[in-house]
C-alpha cells in the first residue's frame, strides 16, 4: 500500500517530495485522495452540498451553490495555507466523498 502523510515539517516535506503550493496526492490501494481543482465542480457535487444530513457532519450549513460559486469556492484553496481534497474510487476515478 502507497501512503504519504502530508506535513507542514520541511524536512519531512523534503522526504516525500511535497511542496506547499503543490497539489496534494495520497492513495491506498482501492482509493486516492487529491487536492480538489475546479474541474472538479460537478453536479454531483452540487448535490452534496445542498443535503443537510451530509453537511451536519462538517458542521456547514446545506446550501444551494451554482457550479460558477462552487468553482470560486475551490480556487480558494491553495494548497499551502488551505486544502481541499476529494476522495476517488481509484478504479473508476468516481468521486465519493
Amino acid at each position: 500500500m502507497n501512503t504519504q502523510t502530508v506535513n507542514a515539517n520541511p524536512i519531512i516535506d523534503a522526504a516525500i517530495g511535497w511542496r506547499p503550493g503543490q497539489d496534494v496526492w495520497l492513495e491506498s490501494q482501492n482509493y486516492f485522495m487529491r487536492s480538489l481543482k475546479p474541474e472538479d465542480a460537478s453536479d454531483r457535487m452540487l448535490a452534496w452540498w445542498a443535503d443537510p444530513e451530509i453537511m451536519a457532519p462538517l458542521r456547514k450549513k446545506a446550501r444551494t451553490y451554482s457550479r460558477g460559486n462552487l468553482v470560486r469556492y475551490i480556487d480558494k484553496f491553495d494548497n499551502a495555507g488551505g486544502f481541499l481534497l476529494g476522495i476517488f474510487v481509484k478504479d473508476t476515478g468516481l468521486h465519493i466523498g
